[in-house]
């Protein structure tokens, strides 16, 4: 989640959001009725485009991703894993086509993309409003539509993130001064932001990009790959901050990159989990690569830092200015933002080892767990804090609740103590169950955006507004089903990609999480149902000869 508290006009973007109903649902299906017990939830359609295999996309065993769980007992300190989707990362699965299935209800026909007002079914509301569409959501749900297809193999979700992507390119793209506007009309008529809001806000232009990295990921299309690309150059040309013993890109921008202002927790932290890491991952690029590795350095040398400054009693200063010093009258932070941020120190940590990542990473992570930024008692991350003081608000947000497993995890993953293991581990593992149990809607599917702070729900009759969409319950179901399976069981997963014919042949690197050595090795390629073996598994590059498509079921193992 980025930072929605940074822009110019902070507070009114917040008091908009809860007024629009910021404890909204992250929905699921469409269906009305479904099971309360998600063992009774309807198994995922079977995948498309002669996919083979079970559309559980991992070879159908409850007991892990491969079938056989095996021998491996995974170290935890001392700690006992007891959530559902943590013990069976499958499962989290189901609840991704859920979502998937449920946002595409708000599908337009007729003037493209999906709606963004939703009631609590899915279904669009506001109809007669001046703003329809957030291009920021069209990207949310495109995202969220390509890791459903990705889990299950079910080409119709591709289908829909298509249709998500051609919306945003045809109307959510700034012609005349590049970049990408943040809300629009029915028919795509970009609105301008209200006086004193950014007009080229870092938040808006990292997240315009999150579906079409993903979407490039999964098909390796020229079109997608080639807007990402565009994407990345008018970032890297308009809101880096070329000043010799500065870089970063700035938080805010005028509507013709004249004026730039602000630095902070959302152009770094946001440039990592919408496409920095990827765009690494995908390309193996020098040039990915650092600029990835510019984003942890700015989080651990300037965000983490800031824990440093005698001001900040409590997390980390969100909103620095242009030199990096500490921008002082905002003193705002979402928990979620500190947990996420040693999310992007530990998943940088994996590709370069440097100590400041997995040092900052864990300091950060033990402050909350120390001092009530995680509850305890609950069971996951509080809401929000006055860095001056500390924890102001103790409801429970979804999408930082998300940070409290990724986090966690992949933290665990890094721990070199039982002491560290058992506490990242905890701090995952109740994270999912409390989604699991406090924020799924068991009727139309989906999560609520907030519950009380004792996990009890905040219902609403919306699942949608400018801010949301798709992406934070679809992701977190991506994550607990790779990190699951992966980092903590060591069993394989199994993903769906799609690529088209080219004329040349190709090798495609196939690298979903940042195991970018040996440790992580392709075990068994499908193609159209069928095994295929060319493939190299320790480099996990795919070959495809010239001409050659189809659907293709990859399956990864932790070596």
């Amino acid at each position: 989640m980025a930072n929605r508290s940074s822009g110019p006009n902070s507070r009114e973007l917040r008091g908009a959001r809860l007024a629009l109903g910021c404890s909204v649902l992250l929905l699921l299906s469409g269906l009305a009725g479904c099971a309360a017990d998600d063992e009774a939830m309807v198994s995922p359609a079977p995948p498309k485009g002669g996919a083979g295999g079970s559309a559980g996309g991992a070879g159908g065993s409850a007991g892990g991703a491969g079938g056989e769980v095996g021998s491996y007992v995974p170290p935890t300190g001392g700690y006992q894993v007891t959530g559902v989707e943590l013990l069976s990362p499958e499962r989290a699965i189901t609840r991704a086509v859920r979502t998937a299935s449920l946002y595409a209800r708000a599908r337009d026909d007729v003037d493209g993309g999906f709606f963004t007002f939703l009631d609590e079914s899915g279904a669009p509301t506001l109809l007669k409003s001046k703003v329809e569409k957030s291009f920021v959501v069209e990207s949310r749900d495109a995202y969220g539509f390509v890791r459903a297809f990705m889990l299950t193999g079910d080409e119709s979700f591709l289908d829909h993130a298509h249709h998500a992507l051609s919306f945003l390119y045809d109307h959510g793209w700034d012609q005349v001064n590049d970049g990408f506007f943040f809300v629009g009309t029915a028919d795509g008529t970009p609105i301008a932001p209200s006086p004193g809001e950014s007009p080229k806000w870092s938040f808006v232009q990292h997240y315009g990009m999150l579906g079409m990295t993903a979407m490039c990921e999964a098909t390796r299309a020229p079109l997608d790959c080639g807007w990402v690309a565009k994407a990345r150059r008018s970032l890297d040309e308009h809101l880096w901050d070329a000043t010799p013993g500065r870089g970063g890109y700035f938080a805010n921008a005028s509507l013709d990159w004249s004026v730039k202002w602000g630095k902070g927790f959302t152009p770094a932290a946001d440039g990592v989990t919408t496409h920095a890491s990827l765009e690494y991952l995908i390309s193996g690029s020098n040039k990915d690569r650092s600029r990835f590795l510019d984003l942890a350095d700015e989080l651990a040398l300037h965000i983490a830092a800031t824990r440093q400054d005698p001001r900040v009693k409590f997390g980390i200063a969100e909103s620095l200015k242009d030199d990096w010093s500490i921008e002082p009258t905002a003193t705002f932070g979402f928990v979620g933002h500190v947990i996420k941020t040693a999310w992007c120190l530990g998943r940088a940590y994996l590709v370069e080892p440097k100590p400041i990542y997995r040092q900052a990473a864990r300091a950060l992570l033990m402050d909350m767990w120390d001092h009530d930024g995680f509850d305890r008692v609950v069971g996951a991350p509080n809401y929000s804090f006055e860095f001056t003081s500390g924890v102001q608000d103790r409801r429970k947000e979804y999408w930082q609740v998300e940070q409290g497993f990724t986090a966690g995890i992949v933290n665990y993953y890094l721990a070199d103590n039982d002491a560290d293991r058992a506490v990242f581990l905890e701090m995952a593992d109740r994270s999912l169950e409390f989604y699991r149990t406090h924020l799924v809607d068991p009727l139309w599917g989906g999560s609520y955006f907030l519950s009380n702070p004792d996990g009890s729900h905040i219902k609403q009759q919306d699942k949608g507004d400018i801010w949301e969409g798709a992406y934070h319950d679809v992701e977190l179901a991506y994550y607990a089903y790779l990190y699951g399976n992966l980092l903590l069981h060591r069993r394989p997963a199994t993903l769906h990609y799609r690529f088209e014919a080219q004329s040349q042949p190709r090798k495609l690197r196939l690298t979903p999480i940042e195991l970018v050595d040996e440790r992580l090795r392709i075990v068994a390629v499908r193609r159209n149902g069928v095994p295929v073996t060319s493939f190299d598994g320790k480099t996990r590059e795919l070959t495809l000869a010239a001409g050659q498509a189809g659907h293709y079921e990859v399956t990864f193992a932790h070596r």
